[in-house]
């Protein structure tokens, strides 16, 4: 029995791609931020299932005043919207002036702006929140574009405009 030519080529080819992908390794960008430890974060999760955002956002920024940089950021961006869901408006404004003053890095600074947005839409204020709501580069993350989307569509509802709301 005699093997096609092609299928000879074709297994030399798949192997040699094996063995070139196998040689290659992976570099992470960056070093991942260290969470908090795994009984903080249940402590926390149960807190935020409970509905007590207030005790789980001052839980998130004590965390916070121990970390450093970007998880600190992440930590206060977390406990910003525990405060939203608890009604402290103008607390969650306050850290929000003071992470968006701290940092350059333009994924949080969109964070920064979404969670501005939704304190303008708890506020009623569906304008100024489309507004401010920034127009993402195409290289911009899933999540973010889906945040963006949802917030922006939620504001056009609140603003009247069903169409765009879709």
């Amino acid at each position: 029995m005699k093997i096609p030519a092609t299928l000879c080529l074709r297994t030399i080819l798949l192997c040699l791609t094996l063995l070139g992908l196998s040689a290659c390794e992976t570099i992470p960008e960056t070093e991942a931020p260290q969470a908090p430890g795994p009984s903080l974060n249940e402590e926390i999760r149960q807190l935020e299932q409970n509905e007590q955002y207030l005790q789980a956002a001052e839980l998130l920024l004590q965390l916070a005043n121990r970390s450093d940089s970007p998880v600190r950021e992440q930590l206060i961006l977390q406990a910003i919207a525990d405060l939203i869901l608890a009604g402290q408006m103008d607390r969650a404004d306050a850290l929000l002036n003071q992470v968006a003053g701290q940092t350059k890095d333009p994924v949080i600074q969109v964070q920064v702006q979404h969670l501005r947005a939704r304190i303008l839409l708890v506020n009623n204020l569906p304008q100024q929140a489309l507004e401010i709501l920034p127009s993402l580069p195409a290289s911009a993350s899933a999540n973010l574009k889906i945040i963006n989307h949802k917030l922006r569509a939620r504001a056009f509802i609140q603003s009247g405009n069903h169409l765009e709301g879709v």
